[in-house]
């Protein structure tokens, strides 16, 4: 779950894309489903502390 949140940030290294959206596209889904990644909606994301406790 941490992963996800955390790869569900667009960076501007990326152009604006997200790590997630990268490897989705690189790899597709059945291995992002398979590391059981997810894409997080931008209001949803979660960088702090907090995400540990859920």
């Amino acid at each position: 779950m941490i992963f996800s949140h955390v790869n569900s940030v667009a960076r501007k290294k990326l152009n604006g894309k997200t790590p997630y959206e990268l490897f989705h596209f690189t790899f597709g889904e059945k291995i992002t489903s398979l590391f059981g990644i997810k894409k997080i909606p931008p209001r949803e994301v979660i960088q702090s502390p907090l995400l540990l406790k859920k």
